[in-house]
């Protein structure tokens, strides 16, 4: 049995390797809030194409419920599939995502592979918005008063990372889940994983905490992996899958979401209507602390 290791600048770092000092966190920690908080600031304009996938956990609801979806994202804690549940596909949407200006356009192209004049705004059930920063300014602003705590190293698809758990109250929090025309704001704890040598976040996992036991949505979720894109003759740190579900004691549904074919933004961008085959799962799957390797 071999164990984890992970090359960090000239180091051999094992996955049981002890964790960087207090001061080494801190300075970590602070460096990754400068670059989450001016994330949005360095985007290029740019046009790639947006596939969600929207499921819906039959077990729990017949194929005939209708939705009444929620008007705002669901964070929470992240998806882990078991047998005993039951997940159908509810269809596939291919969109053309337009960012210009810090503000962004969607565009309905496919529905299930087949053309369609239905605008995005007017799809029924669950629709994602804007997964381009807010998120990370949620977490690192001052307000939130994040409180941020060293877990282990990991690796995702060979990358060595560093990862911390954390922790937003309620009463500092923005965390908005919307359910028809009812929204509360909930506290959030979770996992940040985080490049070690540019401090940028590679993957967020976060759960919604104290939700009230009245609200319709008891359980929510969302996994987002951000990765290296090459949008002209530049790299940008940018969205690669969003992964959002809601549960409630009578439907459970997701939506699995990723962002491809990152270009230059233009005016006359040619449409691309091809809907690529889901990313492979060693793409966005982080190894575990304790993961070992047969040699």
């Amino acid at each position: 049995m071999w164990a984890s290791y992970f090359i960090i600048g000239m180091a051999l770092v094992s996955a049981s390797a002890p964790p960087p000092s207090p001061e080494e966190q801190a300075a970590v920690i602070e460096a990754t809030r400068n670059s989450a908080l001016t994330f949005t600031d360095k985007l290029p304009d740019f046009i790639c194409t947006q596939i969600t996938r929207r499921w819906v956990d039959q077990g729990r609801a017949p194929s005939n419920t209708v939705l009444a979806e929620p008007r705002s994202r669901l964070p929470g804690k992240t998806i882990r599939i078991t047998q005993d549940e039951n997940w159908k596909l509810r269809d596939t949407l291919t969109i053309q995502l337009s960012y210009s200006g810090q503000k962004e356009q969607y565009k309905l192209l496919l529905v299930n592979g087949m053309k369609t004049k239905e605008s995005y705004e007017s799809l029924g059930g669950s629709t994602n918005y804007g997964d381009f920063g807010s998120i990370l300014g949620i977490l690192f602003q001052a307000s939130s008063d994040a409180k941020f705590t060293w877990d282990h190293w990991g690796s995702i698809n060979g990358q060595p990372l560093m990862v911390f758990s954390f922790i937003v109250e309620t009463e500092h929090s923005q965390w908005h889940i919307g359910y028809e025309t009812q929204e509360i704001v909930t506290g959030i704890k979770g996992l940040v994983f985080i490049e070690p040598k540019l401090h940028q976040v590679i993957k967020l996992k976060i759960s919604a905490e104290d939700i009230a036991k009245k609200f319709p949505i008891q359980k929510s979720g969302v996994e987002l992996d951000y990765r290296m894109q090459t949008v002209g003759d530049h790299d940008f740190l940018l969205p690669l899958k969003a992964v959002d579900w809601s549960d409630t004691k009578s439907v459970a549904t997701k939506n699995e979401v990723e962002f491809r074919n990152y270009r230059k933004f233009s005016a006359d961008s040619k449409v691309d209507f091809d809907t690529p085959a889901p990313l492979p799962d060693n793409q966005i799957k982080d190894v575990p602390p304790d993961h070992n390797e047969k040699p």
